[in-house]
């Protein structure tokens, strides 16, 4: 009897990680990235660079806790689209010579949509565009924690 009492706790303790990973899941928020067509003259927001950064965008969210990103907007309760990008050029130090490394700025511009919330947000990044993308998902999870979605009752438990 007590060999059936341990193997049933050991099916029990087995199996809690997995209704666990399944209820995140559940209550995790449903976001779908979008690349926008570019509406600057800038020559960094070409529409193959657009969507490198929404790439890069959809990988940055895709490792924050509480979003699961999803293949189509049907499905997503936040819509983020990746209409602009930019590359600034910081001014140079004043002690002369010349630099090694290119500074650089670059600058990820999205709208972001939430039932009736929206709003336009920039991820920023010293000289790389996954650091641009990097900074704008955490942009996007701060203005989740501000404006969160609505509850999808189809996905509630009966």
């Amino acid at each position: 009897m007590t060999r059936l009492k341990t193997a049933i706790a050991v099916l029990l303790v087995s199996s809690l990680p997995v209704m666990v990973r399944a209820a995140d899941e559940r209550a995790a928020i449903r976001v779908y990235v979008t690349t926008g067509s570019a509406t600057s003259g800038n020559e960094a927001a070409t529409q193959s660079g657009l969507e490198a950064s929404t790439t890069d965008l959809r990988q940055a969210l895709a490792k924050r806790k509480g979003l699961t990103i999803v293949p189509t907007a049907e499905e997503a309760q936040v819509r983020v689209e990746v209409f602009d990008r930019e590359e600034r050029d910081p001014a140079q130090g004043g002690f002369g010579g010349t630099s090694i490394t290119r500074f650089r700025q670059t600058i990820v511009r999205l709208r972001i949509e939430s039932g009736a919330a929206k709003s336009e947000l920039k991820g920023i990044g010293q000289s790389s565009w996954k650091a641009a993308a990097k900074d704008a998902a955490e942009r996007v999870s701060k203005w989740l924690e501000s404006h969160p979605p609505a509850i999808d009752t189809a996905l509630l438990p009966q």
